[in-house]
């Protein structure tokens, strides 16, 4: 048994916009049976004041059968106050579980979820093995969310602020939930307490599920930046009803950044 971590090519710029880019198509080797994750990474070259850095992956191949859709996060990097501050950059690993017969085609892309004055870099690493035994789990797909604005929620409220609705078909249950807040302008004593709910009246137990966000405090001082450790990310088992399924999320803090951000998520199912 051999298993290996591939790259989806050189590291690319993901430009200073929200359009979707390319960052590698590749060929799996002619032995290689099993697809088990993917491991996106990012970089922002020069960090910029007042803006977060987040990007959505899209796994796709056309030779792998039912692969679509794959759509996760790269890990955030928060935003900063003032001219000089450090950064923190994670990695998270995404089950897929993917059969393969070798030789097959796949392409990552990457798109930023926010306007960045200077592009981020990025890349994905594939994980796959040579022997089929290896998919010791059912083929994963993830659906992400779209991007909404927090707005300002009083600190020690109990309000939900609902994010925008999306759907997935084909699943038989949710193994993940997944998810960020990303604060754009920050200020001395700023610090976020909270989570992500997920609804659906196509879940079979029809009640609130919540994801847990990293929290963070940003400190005191004129300068710095908030240091987010990768996704935040709950596994959970929660069985679906045939169909389609929608989704509505709200982001509920308990203490929330003065001048707020943005938060997005998504589930994986099998």
């Amino acid at each position: 048994m051999t298993v290996g971590v591939i790259r989806s090519g050189n590291s690319a710029s993901l430009g200073t916009g929200t359009t979707k880019t390319s960052i590698g198509n590749i060929y799996f080797p002619n032995d290689a049976r099993a697809l088990l994750s993917v491991k996106p990474v990012m970089a922002n070259i020069t960090p910029t004041a007042a803006q977060y850095c987040a990007a959505r992956l899209d796994v796709e191949s056309s030779d792998i059968r039912n692969m679509l859709p794959f759509e996760v996060l790269f890990a955030p990097i928060g935003s900063g106050l003032g001219v000089t501050y450090n950064t923190l950059t994670g990695m998270d690993t995404w089950g897929i579980g993917a059969p393969l017969t070798g030789g097959e085609s796949i392409t990552a892309h990457g798109t930023s979820l926010a306007n960045n004055t200077v592009a981020p870099e990025a890349a994905a690493y594939y994980v796959v093995s040579n022997n089929p035994q290896d998919l010791n789990f059912p083929q994963r797909h993830a659906k992400l969310g779209t991007v909404t604005a927090a707005g300002a929620l009083a600190t020690g409220t109990d309000a939900d602020k609902a994010g925008t609705k999306y759907s997935f078909s084909g699943g038989r249950r949710i193994v993940e939930l997944f998810g960020s807040f990303l604060p754009k302008t920050i200020a001395a004593g700023d610090a976020l307490v909270g989570g992500i709910k997920f609804t659906s009246s196509e879940f079979v137990d029809n009640y609130p599920f919540e994801l847990p966000l990293y929290p963070w405090s940003f400190g005191l001082g004129s300068t710095g930046s908030i240091l987010i450790p990768g996704v935040s990310r709950q596994k959970v088992d929660i069985p679906l009803k045939p169909g389609q399924v929608n989704v509505q999320d709200y982001l509920n803090c308990g203490l929330l950044a003065a001048t707020a951000g943005d938060f997005i998520d998504g589930v994986v199912y099998e």
